[in-house]
């Protein structure tokens, strides 16, 4: 498969919604550059990649898993505020999820294989609902009318190597939730940690004051940890820290 087949696909697949805009250009919100596979025992393994704007958000062996984040990431701009949502970088290992800021998917270049050989599992997700009175995170299917069938095959002859699937949909037991923090800042309190789980949430269209107080109640059921590290690498064993 090269990248036009894989627009071919993504037209099948979306067709409800694909819409032809005669003469109006935009610049593309997202992007994917899919990598033809080369046959032989020796050939290298293509790497597949979504783009949002110019940075990568998504990186695998698999060209249905780079389809089904694109999916993932366009359903989100049709999720409403019904739910308590969190916008942030999450992975998961053995039924529990770990919540980071959003923005460690910048270096998931250099994460993505080191978290998969520590067992976790990344969603390819922007976001993640919720559930406060259950203390899980739960990974959704996209919302969006897809005609899945269109991706059958795309993986024939796919060498995913040591890589992991993406997280599976399903509900998971919030283990931990954590938030950038200098080292050379105060010891952090528990309304600090609220305050930096709040600002990755829908918290103010999903209802202020009931967002906080379900947040700060979460927040006393489960760990928070204020994390910082120089260099990427470094997350995998600060994760490993949190084990019981």
């Amino acid at each position: 498969m090269n990248t036009s087949e894989a627009d071919a696909v993504i037209r099948r697949a979306l067709k409800a919604r694909v819409v032809t805009l005669d003469g109006v250009e935009a610049p593309p919100n997202f992007s994917m550059r899919i990598e033809p596979e080369e046959r032989g025992a020796n050939r290298p393994r293509p790497l597949h990649q979504l783009f949002r704007s110019s940075n990568l958000i998504v990186r695998s062996r698999s060209p249905e898993r780079v389809v089904r984040a694109l999916m993932t990431r366009l359903a989100a701009f049709e999720a409403d505020d019904t739910r308590l949502r969190a916008f942030s970088f999450v992975v998961v290992r053995d039924g529990e999820a770990i919540v980071l800021p959003s923005v460690v998917v910048n270096q998931i270049k250099v994460l993505q294989s080191r978290l998969n050989r520590a067992g976790y599992q990344v969603a390819d997700g922007d976001h993640v609902t919720i559930d406060p009175g259950t203390a899980e995170v739960v990974i959704d299917e996209p919302s969006l009318p897809v005609d899945w069938a269109a991706l059958d095959g795309l993986d024939e002859g796919v060498r995913p190597g040591s890589e992991l699937p993406a997280a599976p949909v399903g509900r998971y037991r919030l283990r931990a939730w954590g938030f950038f923090r200098r080292p050379e800042q105060t010891t952090p309190t528990r309304a600090d940690a609220v305050a930096g789980a709040l600002t990755a949430t829908n918290f103010v269209s999903y209802g202020a004051q009931r967002g906080m107080d379900e947040i700060a109640e979460l927040l006393e059921r489960v760990t928070w940890f204020p994390l910082w590290y120089e260099r990427a690498e470094e997350l995998p064993e600060i994760l490993a820290r949190l084990s019981p």
